[in-house]
């Protein structure tokens, strides 16, 4: 609390390491019992003459588990597993390049100048 109170970095960056790292732990504990349990569960149903039936069901601790995952950047799209995010890195990847390549050009136009500048 006193690092909030008080905005300090070194404080705050230790709370946000702290919560980062207890909720990869939850994630973790949630992914095993996913696992166990599997993406469908069975789940009681009563039918009209009031005889218990079962149905398969998602399993309820899916979704908040891939929401969670998804915080923590395990997500497909963060991973650039998708073609989507595959598409955006390339072409992130291409205007790095560019930049690259226009700071470079730049930095041999200005040497040039120097070298043929009077002196």
């Amino acid at each position: 609390m006193a690092a909030i109170e008080s905005e300090e970095t070194k404080g705050l960056a230790e709370l946000a390491g702290t919560a980062l790292a207890a909720m990869q732990q939850l994630a973790g504990q949630e992914l095993a019992k996913v696992q166990g349990e599997g993406l469908a569960v069975e789940a009681p149903v009563f039918s009209p003459e009031g005889e218990m039936l079962t149905t398969l069901r998602t399993n309820p601790r899916a979704e908040p588990l891939l929401k969670l995952l998804d915080m923590l950047g395990f997500s497909a799209q963060h991973q650039a597993i998708t073609p989507r995010a595959r598409a955006e890195r390339s072409a992130d990847e291409g205007i790095g390049s560019i930049a690259d390549f226009l700071q470079k050009r730049r930095q041999l136009a200005v040497a040039a100048a120097a070298e043929g500048a009077p002196q």
